[in-house]
């Protein structure tokens, strides 16, 4: 996962469900905390999952792009 963001804290959530609805539990693999938002980052975790989400608290700027590379 190739990051290019301006947030201060991003986790990546996964889950089992083959749907998606109000009640999916969604489950953190990976944390990450940036310090420079204008510096690339990586994040690398494993396992077999049926969707992923990027979840952030913003705090000035926005999300520029987020590659996911399997």
């Amino acid at each position: 996962l190739k990051l290019y963001l301006l947030c201060r804290f991003l986790l990546v959530q996964a889950t089992l469900d083959n749907t998606i609805s109000g009640s999916t539990y969604w489950g953190t693999v990976g944390t990450l905390a940036l310090s420079n938002p204008s510096t690339p980052k990586y994040i690398n975790f494993n396992g077999v999952y049926n969707h992923l989400r990027i979840r952030y608290t913003k705090e000035n700027g926005t999300i520029d792009k987020v590659l996911i590379r399997n």
